[in-house]
Parts: structure tokens; sequence; C-alpha cells
């Protein structure tokens, strides 16, 4: 499944939706699940946006898996694939993680202040 992904991975526009779905419905624990996680990891712009569309369906479980992975896995932070540099998360996901380290929900608010903190998210 690495090498894989890794292919994928030079198709970026195609890849993520491939990878994206296959996130979602892969087990946690799965093997498999854990190349798709990492090669989701360096798509980084579409990775924020969908993360993004995620917060704002309001699903907490979604959200808190969301949250999760962002600490998991982080973004690489010196070059993805293509040598693009990657410094922080990018702006577009702030107000969102800003929104949820507000959150009632404690589980949900305590993540995303670990995932603010860890990017350092302004």
């Amino acid at each position: 499944m690495f090498e894989l992904t890794r292919v994928l991975l030079g198709y970026p526009d195609e890849a993520f939706p491939v990878l994206w779905d296959a996130f979602w419905e892969l087990d946690e624990n799965d093997d498999v699940e854990y190349g798709v996680r990492k090669a989701l990891a360096h798509l980084v712009r579409p990775l924020c946006d969908a993360a993004v569309d995620v917060f704002e369906e309001g699903d907490p479980k979604r959200t808190f898996r969301m949250l999760d992975e962002l600490m998991l896995v982080p973004f690489h932070p010196n070059t993805s694939v293509f040598r693009e540099k990657v410094h922080f998360l990018p702006d577009r996901m702030h107000p969102s993680l800003k929104a949820l380290a507000e959150s009632e929900d404690e589980v949900i608010r305590l993540r995303a202040l670990d995932v603010c903190r860890m990017y350092s998210v302004p």
C-alpha cells in the first residue's frame, strides 16, 4: 500500500479524492489506513480545505477524528513531496480551529487547543 500511495501522490488532483474516501472508510488501526494517512499528510492544501468542510458539518465524531489526525500525522514541516515549503497550516484553517477551541464539547475543545499549539495557530 505504501508504494501505491506514493504513486498516487504523483497525481495529487486525482489522488486526493481517492485517499480522502479511503481515510473515512478504513478502520483507524488498519495497516493500509496508515499509508493513506501518511499520503494525505503530503497533500496539505486539499486536506486543509476538506478538514474545514468536516469542521463546518458539525459532526462531533468526524470533527474529533480530523483533529486527532492533525495531531497524529503532522504535516511535513520542511517540504512536501513536491518540495513546497510548508511551515504552518494554511490560514483558511485558523478560524475553524479557533472556533473549535471555544467549543462547548470539552473533548473537541481540548484537542483543538492541542492542534493550535502544535501548529502555532495565532
